[in-house]
């Protein structure tokens, strides 16, 4: 400690309330104020730090940012049309390879919705990621499709370039089996 400093001015203070049933209101002073220094830790109540690290153990909820979408010229009145047609003409044995990184299985509709469960490949050929494609119309002339990871990974540009790649190679296989 140098020129009569103390480790406790280093230190930002930060209001912590006892629990949500005893807020006194915003009239009152008698919040309880509690450092965030470790050595002030302990005096923070238990439920707080026990609720602390809860929230620090729950799984975070997939990223919309890892998502792919599109807003495709698929006639929306003939999605389910489209969808069995590329089906018949590119599945085999239960899949279809959209390319060399996308392989899906057979679309499912649910509620005017179609979900497509895949996976991508990213990186190496045994790294494969699990996604969900889903499309539904949008304006009786339009689809909208999304593809998103099941589960958490690391965006990187092989990711997304792969990802884009993807699903425009297989809008286009798509847009070739619009019934005319």
């Amino acid at each position: 400690m140098r020129n009569g400093s103390r480790d406790d001015d280093h230190v930002v203070p930060s209001i912590l309330l006892l629990d949500p049933a005893d807020d006194p209101g915003p009239r009152s002073r008698d919040a309880r104020v509690v450092t965030t220094g470790l050595e002030r830790w302990a005096h923070a109540p238990r439920w707080t730090q026990a609720r602390r690290r809860a929230t620090q153990l729950l799984p975070r909820p997939h990223s919309t940012l890892l998502a792919f979408s599109r807003l495709t010229d698929v006639p929306g009145g003939l999605l389910g049309e489209t969808l069995d047609g590329w089906w018949q003409a590119t599945s085999s044995d239960g899949v279809a390879g959209v390319d060399s990184r996308l392989v899906l299985l057979q679309p499912v509709c649910r509620g005017g919705q179609w979900s497509i469960q895949g996976s991508m490949r990213i990186h190496a050929p045994w790294r494969w990621l699990p996604v969900d494609m889903d499309l539904w119309p949008h304006l009786d002339c339009w689809t909208y499709l999304t593809m998103q990871p099941r589960f958490r990974t690391n965006p990187t540009r092989a990711y997304f370039r792969h990802g884009n790649r993807s699903v425009e190679t297989f809008v286009a296989s798509v847009r070739s089996c619009v019934p005319t």
